[in-house]
Parts: C-alpha cells; sequence; structure tokens
C-alpha cells in the first residue's frame, strides 16, 4: 500500500487524525488475514502430505505386482520410500505451523485487541479516538470561528472596494446629473464609510478568533501528539510481533534445515546406484531362463517303485509349482521399500533343483559370460 496515498487529508487538519484510527483498526484486520494466510498454507501442507502418502500406497502395491525384478525393482520401491518420508517432511510443516504460528498470532490478537460494546469497534480504538477528540474539538470550535470571521471579513472588504468603485466612477463621468449627483455622492459616501466601519469590526473579530487559536494551537499540538505516540506505539509492537510470527512461519516450513532432507536423498541416490543391469540379466537367465540348470532325459531302467514314489511327490508339489512358475520371477511382496546391500535371489523350484536363496551361495558369472552379454547390449 502507498501510504502517502491512504490519504488525502493532512493529520492537523479537521479530522485528519481519522486515518491513524483506521490504521489502528486496521491491526485487528490483519491479524485475521495472517491468520486466515497461514491456515491455509497448513491444509495446503496437510493436503499434499497426504497426497504423497496415497501415491506411495497405490505405486508399492503396483510396482509389486509388476514384472519388474532385482536391483531395478528396488530402485522403484525407492521412489515411494523418498515420497513417505517427504511426506513426514511436510506434516511437520503443517503441525509446526498449527502449533507455534496460529496459537502465537491468536493469543496476540486476543491480548491486544478487546471487543467492545459495540462488536464493529475495538475498546483500544475507542480509547484512542476519545483522547483525539479531546485534543482536537476545540481546535476544531476555534478554527470554525476562525473561517467564519475570515469570511465575514472577506466579504466585508469586498462591498467596501464596490462602493468605492462606485463613487470613484460616479466623479470621473461628466455627463452624471449635477442636481442628482451631489445627493447619490452624499449616500453613496456615507454607505462606503458603513462598509469601511464593517471592514474594521469583521476585521478586529477575525484577529480575535485567530489570536484565542494561536493561544489554544500549543495545547492541541501537545494533546493530539501524545496519542498519536501511543498510536505509534501500538503499531510497532504489531509490526514487531508479525515480524516475529513470521520468523516463526519460516522456521516451520524452511525443508532446508531440516537434517532429513540430505539423508532422504542420499539414501535414494545409494539405491539408484546400486542398479546392476548385468547382474540382473544373469539372475532372470539363470532364474527362469536358458542358464537354468535341468536334469536332462537320459536313458533309465524300468523301476516300478521308482515310478509311484515320482508321481506321489508330483501330486503333493503341483499346486506350488505351477503358482512358481507362472511368473517371470518369484518374489516375496515388499512389506516396505528398502536399500539392499546385494541383490536377492529367490528360489524358483524346477524338478529336484533350485535357485539358492542366499546370495553367498551365488557364483557370479564367469568374465567371459559378462563380457559376451555387455557386447549384446551394447549391439
Amino acid at each position: 500500500m502507498n501510504v502517502t496515498a491512504a490519504t488525502d487529508k493532512n493529520f492537523w487538519e479537521v479530522d485528519g487524525y481519522k486515518q491513524t484510527l483506521k490504521r489502528l483498526s486496521n491491526g485487528a484486520v490483519l491479524c485475521s488475514k495472517y491468520l486466515k494466510m497461514v491456515k491455509q498454507r497448513a491444509e495446503i501442507e496437510a493436503e499434499y502430505a497426504k497426497r504423497l502418502r496415497d501415491w506411495a500406497d497405490s505405486w508399492e502395491n503396483s510396482i509389486a505386482k509388476s514384472s519388474e525384478y532385482g536391483t531395478l525393482e528396488a530402485a522403484w520401491h525407492s521412489q515411494v520410500k523418498e515420497a513417505r518420508d517427504i511426506a513426514r517432511c511436510h506434516d511437520d510443516c503443517n503441525r509446526n505451523i498449527c502449533e507455534e504460528v496460529i496459537p502465537f498470532m491468536n493469543s496476540w490478537k486476543h491480548d491486544n485487541y478487546h471487543r467492545a460494546k459495540s462488536i464493529v469497534y475495538w475498546k483500544e480504538v475507542n480509547r484512542a479516538e476519545k483522547n483525539f477528540s479531546t485534543a482536537h474539538k476545540p481546535w476544531k470550535n476555534r478554527l470554525q470561528k476562525v473561517n467564519k470571521a475570515k469570511k465575514a471579513y472577506h466579504k466585508a472588504v469586498k462591498a467596501y472596494n464596490l462602493q468605492k468603485r462606485r463613487v470613484e466612477s460616479a466623479d470621473n463621468d461628466v455627463d452624471f446629473n449635477e442636481v442628482r449627483s451631489a445627493a447619490w455622492l452624499e449616500r453613496a459616501e456615507k454607505k462606503k464609510s458603513e462598509c469601511n466601519v464593517a471592514v474594521h469590526n469583521t476585521k478586529s473579530v477575525y484577529e480575535n478568533h485567530l489570536d484565542e487559536l494561536s493561544q489554544y494551537k500549543n495545547e492541541y499540538i501537545e494533546g493530539m501528539q501524545d496519542e498519536f505516540c501511543q498510536c505509534q506505539e501500538a503499531e510497532r509492537k504489531r509490526m514487531l510481533s508479525f515480524t516475529q510470527a513470521i520468523l516463526k512461519y519460516k522456521a516451520a516450513v524452511d525443508l532446508s534445515t531440516d537434517t532429513r532432507i540430505p539423508s532422504i536423498y542420499q539414501d535414494f541416490s545409494d539405491t539408484i546406484s546400486q542398479v546392476n543391469v548385468i547382474y540382473d540379466l544373469q539372475y532372470y537367465s539363470e532364474s527362469c531362463g536358458a542358464g537354468m540348470r535341468y536334469s536332462w532325459p537320459g536313458f533309465e531302467e524300468y523301476n516300478p517303485s521308482r515310478l509311484r514314489f515320482q508321481a506321489a511327490q508330483s501330486l503333493d508339489s503341483s499346486d506350488d509349482s505351477f503358482d512358481s512358475i507362472t511368473s517371470p520371477l518369484i518374489r516375496p511382496a515388499p512389506t516396505a521399500p528398502t536399500v539392499p546391500t546385494a541383490p536377492v535371489i529367490p528360489t524358483v523350484p524346477v524338478g529336484n533343483v533350485s535357485a539358492s536363496n542366499d546370495l553367498a551361495l551365488y557364483e557370479p558369472p564367469p568374465p567371459s559370460y559378462t563380457t559376451a552379454l555387455q557386447d549384446n547390449l551394447m549391439n
């Protein structure tokens, strides 16, 4: 707001102090506006955190049911984990605003603004207006008398000057009837004298009222300045309190000082850096592809007891085996996205042979295989 353009009246003019009263009243309005603003920000923070969690829940289930696997699946889950961690940070922003900023402003407004009998006004504004009026009303009355006397004086001077010009024009008019001129000039001179007396009288009244106004001037200035200083002090406290509230707000929403943020994104980066495409391809090959171990058919002698044993074993494990080979990769649904130290190899039963769940038992592919696979990927 342009303060100089906020009013077209000087403070020392009649009712010029009312702009100061309006500023005092506007302090309460600004409190309400600021509270509304920060409450909306708190709602935004809470809504954002909720939407991040909803997004994370939805995509965690989707990722768990997808065909992604290995270290790249862990990278997918790291995105969900980052969203949940950031959601907690924004929940803290919402809580800090609600616990630090809003109570502070509510308390300050309650302590500094009190409703008068009329809900339209505040007691503090009524007190200031009463004190201003005490000093301003006598000045206003005296000023009205001065203005009235000035108007009468100016009117008398105008009438005297008009009558004076008439007399002078008659003296200079050679065609003027001599018989009539003597009588007319006598009346004109008499009226001129009366106007002159009126000028002196109104001037005296005007000067007297000006003297009274001048005598009250110092008292008027002192009374107005005293109350204005109190209004200035109230405004100073308001501005300092608002500054403190804004600093509290800044501390509540400033995530640059949150030590969790670097850790969140460091974990995110670490998980991404552990993505190993060569390993995942080799893992898939040995779990579900051409790299799987297999007992190739060979010549077997007829053995009835062995055939019955194999048939019973096949019936016991048929359901589990069928379920286990329907997906390209068999893995338990993750309870929470974590950064694995090494990819986990789940068991994929195929006949009497299975891949180990323990990464320690996994032997990396020979260098010749890895080199050839990299060459194929490059091509």
